[in-house]
């Protein structure tokens, strides 16, 4: 079964300004949580909880907890491209 074409995401270094990544997300990337997704793209989240939204170290676009959000609840910009910051690439 092909893969549906649900929107962009943009993944951007906060302090380098830089464009790291840009996809087009799949339905099964929509239900993943935000942390999860971005570690499977290899980038480098922090978190010292594994995920239980305790240590609040694995914060993207300023003040969203990664993996107390899933994929499809990011903000579409007027484009309909999600965008996530990391702060520290």
């Amino acid at each position: 079964m092909p893969r549906e074409k649900i929107s962009l995401i943009e993944i951007y270094g906060s302090a380098s300004k830089k464009l790291l990544i840009r996809r087009e997300l799949s339905i099964q990337d929509l239900n993943i949580n935000l942390m999860s997704f971005l570690q499977n793209l290899g980038l480098p989240i922090a978190s010292s909880c594994q995920g239980e939204g305790i240590c609040r170290l694995c914060i993207v676009n300023e003040s969203v907890i990664s993996c107390g959000i899933s994929v499809k609840d990011l903000p579409f910009d007027k484009k309909g491209v999600r965008k996530v910051s990391i702060g520290y690439l």
